[in-house]
């Protein structure tokens, strides 16, 4: 909601979408906070031990896990052990991608814990540039639009950038690792996917001109999983 205070949360599944093959899974956290998970006597809510486990890792990554985290990361690895047959948000999703068996949803565990600062920022261009460049205006539903071209309706929505200062931490392998990396990802919002070309080659050379940046096609989530390999 363009707040500076906002935390969600979401399971993603994600192939680098390079090829027609790729595939990408992502599950909100509106499709998450209604779970609840045994534990003891008691029910706890899967949002809950999510918690605590970024707590952990924002307020002390170097430390030893604690008994409570720790615990946390067993009732969720059980949790998604028990339900990967179950009608739910994240497992149904799983289950009707290609090439995906029972056998893999059960097993997966946590790996990595890692937090993000984004920021975003919107191309566009008015009107009178629009028709110059033939580039029809942008059709997308008002509730997907930010507010900024809720109340500048003569702007036309091109593309939505975000720069992304990440950190992710290994989760229960004895020895913490940590690496650090810095993404700028370019996402078209215009609806008319033909136009893309033009679009991506103008954007690409004048941001190339201006600040001498390369495109690099891994993303933040491939390249923190090779480092963790190699270390």
């Amino acid at each position: 909601n363009d707040s500076l205070n906002t935390t969600t949360y979401s399971m993603q599944l994600k192939n680098e979408m390079n090829n027609t093959n790729s595939v990408r899974m992502e599950v909100e956290e509106s499709e998450l906070d209604f779970y609840f998970i045994q534990q003891e006597n008691n029910k706890v809510s899967l949002i809950t031990l999510l918690e605590v486990i970024f707590h952990h890792f924002e307020s002390t990554p170097t430390h030893q896990l604690s008994n409570e985290t720790k615990t946390a990361i067993t009732l969720i690895e059980n949790w998604i052990h028990n339900k990967a047959e179950a009608p739910i948000a994240p497992f149904q999703k799983m289950r009707s991608l290609p090439n995906i068996e029972l056998t893999g949803i059960e097993s997966l565990r946590l790996v990595t814990c890692g937090s993000a600062n984004r920021y975003r920022s919107h191309i566009y261009i008015d009107m009178e540039a629009s028709q110059r460049l033939n580039i029809s205006r942008n059709k997308i539903k008002v509730n997907k639009l930010p507010l900024y071209f809720l109340k500048n309706t003569a702007k036309n929505w091109l593309l939505e950038t975000s720069f992304d200062n990440a950190t992710f931490y290994t989760v229960n392998t004895g020895s913490i690792k940590k690496v650090m990396l810095i993404e700028y990802e370019v996402e078209q919002k215009h609806y008319d996917k033909t136009i893309s070309p033009t679009l991506f080659k103008l954007f690409k050379t004048e941001i190339s001109q201006q600040y001498i940046i390369t495109p690099k096609f891994d993303s933040k989530y491939k390249q923190m999983q090779l480092y963790f390999r190699e270390h």
